[in-house]
Formats: C-alpha cells, sequence, structure tokens
C-alpha cells in the first residue's frame, strides 16, 4: 500500500471535529449539538484527559467518604443518601469558573472550565444540583479557560 492510501485510510479512521469545540466558536450556530447549557469546573491536569476522553461520571469531590464509607464501596455496596455517580456541572459559567479556582488552589493547578453542549443529553438532580448521570463525549465539550 502507498503512503499516500496509508495516510488517508488513518485520517478516515480519525473522528471529525465541528468548529464549535474550540474557543471562540461558542455559539450554538458553530456546532450540530447546540449551545452551551452547563459548564464543568475542573484544572489543568485532568483537563488533558477531558480534551482526549470527554467526561467520565464520577462520585464527586466533595463527597469525602469516612473509613465505613470507604469499605462499604469496596465491597460493591450502594451507599443510601450518597452523591451518584455523574458529571456534575452547573448552569452558570460563573459557578463552573469558581469550581475551578477552588479546585485549582486545592491542586495548585491552573483552573479550566468545559462548555457542554447537552441540551438533548438526560440530565439528573441530586439535592437539587443537576448532573448527567451518563459520560459526555468529546464532541459535545467546549474548553473556555
Amino acid at each position: 500500500m502507498k503512503p499516500f492510501d496509508q495516510a488517508w485510510i488513518l485520517l478516515k479512521e480519525m473522528r471529525q471535529t465541528e468548529l464549535g469545540e474550540f474557543p471562540g466558536f461558542e455559539d450554538a450556530a458553530f456546532s450540530s449539538y447546540g449551545p452551551i447549557t452547563h459548564y464543568h469546573g475542573t484544572t489543568s491536569a485532568p483537563a488533558a484527559a477531558i480534551n482526549e476522553q470527554g467526561l467520565k461520571p464520577m462520585v464527586p469531590y466533595e463527597s469525602k467518604l469516612n473509613q465505613e464509607q470507604i469499605a462499604a464501596r469496596l465491597r460493591g455496596k450502594e451507599l443510601e443518601n450518597w452523591y451518584p455517580k455523574g458529571v456534575y456541572a452547573s448552569r452558570d459559567r460563573g459557578g463552573g469558573e469558581e469550581y475551578s479556582r477552588w479546585r485549582g488552589q486545592d491542586r495548585n493547578e491552573a483552573p479550566k472550565v468545559f462548555g457542554i453542549r447537552g441540551s438533548d443529553l438526560d440530565t439528573e438532580r441530586y439535592q437539587g444540583i443537576p448532573y448527567f448521570p451518563s459520560a459526555i463525549p468529546r464532541e459535545r465539550l467546549v474548553n473556555l479557560q
């Protein structure tokens, strides 16, 4: 197989991006997924993985477990009245930015914020906090900071 043919096959296997995935193109007109509806704050180290893999559901950092709860989770037991796994996000950009600054100080890393184009994604609430119960693929994210 010729080098050009190999390169062509490789390019065809890669995911096609949209302008709406890049900073400066946040407007809904640049993405087939619509407008940014939520904001997810994080820091620079996790942002590198998010840029490649998207957002994966996790138990939020703020829901620290005690030793008994950790042991129960390791045994596979679900804890009652506990934060469910999910992608937690704010409907307000300021909320996402504030969380990213707080985590940045805690981790000694630069704050990062991702916009989520989630108008047609399932969301749930836990104690009034919105979250996405499923993973959010990279093509629905915009790196805002």
